[in-house]
């Protein structure tokens, strides 16, 4: 997952999403939250880079700044790991 996006309407990395290698099945779990532990963001279920946040929360352009990420992914051989991590919205 890239540590910074900014969805600007460029075509130009817009979308926070999982960039997996060929051992990941599935990402189960993909959540976003703000500075103050907010939910901003979630979808499960979906194939690696298939989905991912377009830094919008309720309709509305969330802000620029530093938000956590948290990922629960199912690897190829049956196995869930979860992993998080910084990452920047610029607008």
């Amino acid at each position: 997952m890239p540590n910074a996006f900014s969805p600007n309407g460029d075509g130009r990395n817009d979308l926070l999403t999982v960039y997996a290698g060929a051992g990941v099945a599935e990402v189960l779990l993909m959540q976003a939250y703000n500075r103050w532990g907010g939910l901003v963001y979630e979808a499960q279920n979906f194939a690696p880079g298939s989905r991912g946040w377009d830094g919008t929360h309720k309709g509305e352009a969330a802000p620029s700044g530093i938000y956590l990420c948290r990922l629960r992914l199912l690897l190829l051989d049956g196995r869930e790991v979860e992993i998080g991590g910084e990452v920047l919205l610029v607008r």
